[in-house]
């Protein structure tokens, strides 16, 4: 059986009592560079101190331009299919399915991440356009199982309207200031929406 002397014990104590404080300590300054919002900087550069209301506020603006960013892609995605639709039908239902579970997504990520007060008008945007898109998507995947002329021209109703309202989205100007300017040059080049003079477009052809 090992005796310790009480000498030995008291640094014993000792030092678990520096341990505990250390330890302490440096869970209370994380905890406060945590709640002042402390930016890491370059190394030469001072800290960025932000509050977290400006924090939040810039997480969900960011959040924001990716969203736009895959609504612009999308477009190009809904639009080639219907009007350069593969060979394939196969493929073209895939690729189809894959542009509604994109703009589903897309709209649920909207739905889910409530904005800063400062921007509910924004994340209202965001969720309109959104649901646009999905519509145009939905309406799509409706043409791929029955290619009919009504359902061709209504899909490219609901991609009018759902560029008319990202439109209005991209003039918001929390996404075109402070340095987060996005090219809305996405648009697929040699496309429109205009109704083909010698009729509509079949898969397959």
């Amino acid at each position: 059986m090992v005796k310790l002397s009480k000498r030995k014990l008291r640094g014993v104590g000792v030092w678990l009592a520096r341990v505990l404080l250390g330890g302490v300590l440096f869970l209370a300054v994380s905890w406060g560079l945590y709640t002042v919002g402390v930016r890491v900087t370059p190394p030469g550069s001072p800290p960025m101190i932000y509050a977290p209301s400006v924090q939040r506020t810039e997480t969900y603006r960011r959040r924001a331009v990716e969203w736009l960013a895959q609504l612009q892609a999308l477009d190009t995605d809904v639009v080639t299919l219907v009007n350069h639709p593969p060979v394939d039908v196969y493929t073209l239902a895939q690729r189809a399915q894959q542009t509604l579970e994109t703009a589903a997504a897309v709209s649920q990520a909207i739905s889910l991440l409530y904005p800063p007060a400062s921007l509910t008008s924004l994340r209202d945007d965001l969720q309109t356009t959104a649901d646009l898109y999905l519509e145009a998507a939905a309406t799509l995947n409706h043409w791929v199982g029955e290619p009919t002329d009504a359902l061709y021209l209504s899909i490219l109703e609901a991609v009018r309207i759902a560029r008319s309202a990202r439109a209005e989205l991209e003039a918001n100007p929390w996404l075109t200031d402070a340095g987060a300017k996005l090219s809305l040059e996405v648009e697929p080049s040699g496309i429109n929406l205009a109704v083909p003079v010698n009729g509509t477009p079949q898969w397959g052809e």
